[in-house]
């Protein structure tokens, strides 16, 4: 317990030494010639840092999906082959037929969970677009 305690308190400190905070910049096509913010303006506008192919949260959302499902399959793909050396190198070993026959079952679940990400993020996406029509 003591030693969760201290691991906890590292990261609380860890977290709160190297944080820095965040101030907002004035966009300069709103209000030209301001060199910040000035006591008559109501706003300001944050320019965003991911530029105009991200405008928004759910837009960077199924980005980020998208690229961690291209990855699986290439980890699924490097399994593939793993499990096929598996079973070349086996020589008729028992064990190791049965290691590499685990090893291309649970590559196929796996390959079967990340097709199915794939579907229901499509279907969500889908869904979310439409209600916003």
């Amino acid at each position: 317990m003591k030693s969760i305690s201290v691991i906890l308190l590292g990261l609380f400190t860890v977290c709160f030494t190297f944080s820095t905070p965040a101030y907002a910049a004035v966009d300069a096509t709103t209000n030209p010639g301001a060199s910040g913010y000035t006591q008559n303006e109501s706003t300001a506008r944050l320019q965003n840092p991911l530029g105009d192919k991200i405008p928004d949260i759910p837009t960077l959302i199924t980005k980020i999906i998208d690229i961690v499902i291209q990855f699986s399959y290439i980890v699924v793909a490097c399994f593939l082959i793993w499990s096929g050396f598996k079973f070349v190198t086996a020589q008729g070993n028992e064990s190791k037929i049965s290691s590499a026959k685990s090893t291309f079952y649970w590559t196929i679940v796996g390959a079967l969970i990340v097709m199915g990400a794939q579907t229901l993020s499509a279907m969500f996406k889908a869904t979310l677009e439409n209600l916003g029509k």
